[in-house]
């Protein structure tokens, strides 16, 4: 499976798990308007810090990995089930 695509499925888990920071953070920008930059520096990093946790380069080779077990399991029960 392409990196690209790979990339894009842990995207998709992180912005999922993270929603609830992404939430809080949503609501502060409004309820702060012009000075969410300063009042919502604590909602932004914990969002920035979700997100990293799904993201960053150890992440994505686990999920590769993880990833690529679960295509040669399928892969086997397919060969296993036409044999």
């Amino acid at each position: 499976m392409a990196e690209h695509t790979l990339r894009k499925e842990l995207n998709a888990i992180a912005i999922k798990e993270c929603a609830p920071f992404a939430k809080s953070f949503g609501d502060c920008a409004k309820a702060q308007g012009l000075l969410v930059v300063i009042r919502c520096r604590s909602e932004n990093n914990a969002l920035n810090s979700c997100l990293h946790g799904y993201t960053n380069p150890e992440s994505f080779e686990k999920f590769k990995d993880k990833r690529a077990i679960e295509i040669a399991a399928k892969s086997n029960q397919c060969q296993e089930t036409h044999a």
